[in-house]
């Protein structure tokens, strides 16, 4: 019940920063902007979630009064919303990139390629449920963005032929 209550209040502050928050399943009523792997929208998935961060300090009750009476909140928890959704209007969310196997990323020249425009491969622990609804972990590699890519790296259409 907390993480539907936590999805709610990332969602809220999302919406506050102007990023669009998509419920169409099918995303075809989504009208979210791309520029150079940034995206406005956020489709529901743990990734785009995942980008938004809740004061640490913020308590059950101004979770749930955040969307209705934030006035209710402590000053600090109001202070950091604020800061966070600064934040999300500078950044943005970072689209998944998903479109990588894990044999691709576990390769040394993927990992290169990568590394040239500033992403890291890391190992993950991702959650996820049996079918018989038992929390389990799954290690897997993932793209994590570390730093702007150097200049002085090849285009990225002569680097897309590497892979």
């Amino acid at each position: 019940m907390n993480q539907f209550i936590d999805d709610n209040v990332l969602r809220k502050m999302a919406q506050e920063a102007g990023i669009i928050v998509c419920s169409d399943p099918s995303h075809q009523a989504c009208k979210t902007d791309q520029n150079d792997g940034i995206t406005y929208g956020i489709h529901n998935s743990w990734h785009d979630l995942a980008q938004v961060h809740i004061p640490a300090g913020m308590t059950l009750f101004e979770k749930m009064q955040y969307e209705h009476d934030p006035s209710l909140m402590s000053p600090a928890t109001q202070q950091a919303l604020e800061k966070e959704v600064q934040r999300l209007k500078s950044d943005g969310i970072r689209m998944n990139l998903g479109t990588l196997t894990q044999k691709t990323l576990a390769s040394e020249k993927a990992q290169q390629v990568l590394k040239e425009r500033g992403i890291a491969v890391v190992s993950l622990k991702r959650p996820y449920f049996t079918n018989d609804g038992h929390p389990r972990e799954w290690e897997m590699l993932a793209p994590k963005k570390i730093a702007k890519p150097d200049p002085q790296s090849p285009p990225a259409a002569r680097v897309c032929t590497i892979l």
